[in-house]
């Protein structure tokens, strides 16, 4: 769930200051999204003050879950402030929840703040989409004005790129491979997913009547020999964990090994 506020008494305008989840178990996280720094950019003077507000609404917010109440029960400690959509979904921890909420919400946010603290974020090169697109570029060059395109899914939240949106047919493009930056593509992945069911689920008003939505995630083969078996049969589990929780939400997950045939996946969804 995000937080939003009126950065000034009655302006109308709300900014995401806090996003918050909540597991089955009734374990929870709060995050401020909102940096000393960005605060005095906005407001000058007031920033320090606005912060403070903001620790008043964390603190709030927190001492409500803690007593294992509802999240989407709580009730704000001053005028001005705005919960938003309590949504629930299945996910294996709350800091990937955080990362997609505050991913569609809160423009002012860094994905470094909703790190795992058991994890550490490995960075890593991603040429997937690229070689996707151009792939496309080469069968159908007139496509390729439908990838990378922003929509909007939340009013006032910042917008949310997905990977290619088509006619009838939008698709998240990801992908899964060993070493140490699996954890991270996995939380990669998982974030797409769960845009692409936020996108299915609040709807969009300039997508018509799409039906289709689709992760897409590239993995090596199971005989690829620039890995481990152990390695591959690591990426194995993982990519067959997201099937699952995909399952789940009735969301299609499918398996490729090159861009040609996430191309041709593209096209085929298309066509459906």
């Amino acid at each position: 769930m995000a937080v939003f506020m009126e950065p000034i008494a009655g302006s109308g305008e709300r900014l995401c200051v806090a996003v918050a989840a909540q597991g089955a178990d009734r374990a929870y996280k709060v995050v401020p999204v909102i940096r000393e720094s960005t605060a005095k950019c906005m407001l000058g003077h007031a920033g320090p003050g606005f912060l403070e507000m903001i620790n008043l609404v964390v603190n709030s917010l927190e001492h409500h879950l803690k007593t294992g109440a509802v999240l989407g029960t709580w009730q704000p400690p001053m005028t001005g402030v705005y919960p938003g959509e309590a949504r629930s979904g299945r996910v294996e921890d709350l800091t990937m929840m955080l990362r997609t909420t505050a991913r569609n919400s809160a423009f002012l946010s860094r994905m470094a703040d909703f790190t795992a603290d058991d994890d550490v974020e490995v960075t890593v090169s991603d040429r997937w989409l690229t070689q996707v697109k151009e792939a496309m570029a080469q069968e159908h060059p007139e496509l390729v004005r439908n990838f990378s395109r922003k929509l909007q899914l939340y009013t006032g939240g910042s917008p949310t790129t997905f990977d290619y949106v088509g006619g009838n047919y939008v698709a998240q493009l990801s992908r899964i491979v060993p070493g140490n930056g699996l954890s991270t593509y996995n939380r990669t992945a998982k974030s797409k997913m769960w845009e692409l069911i936020s996108l299915r689920d609040k709807g969009h008003t300039g997508l018509f009547q799409i039906e289709n939505f689709e992760l897409i995630l590239y993995r090596p083969g199971k005989n690829d020999p620039s890995f481990s078996e152990s390695d591959i049969n690591r990426v194995y589990e993982v990519f067959h964990e997201l099937v699952e929780e995909a399952d789940q939400q009735e969301l299609r997950v499918h398996g490729v090994q090159s861009p040609e045939g996430a191309v041709r996946h593209i096209l085929n969804g298309e066509a459906a």
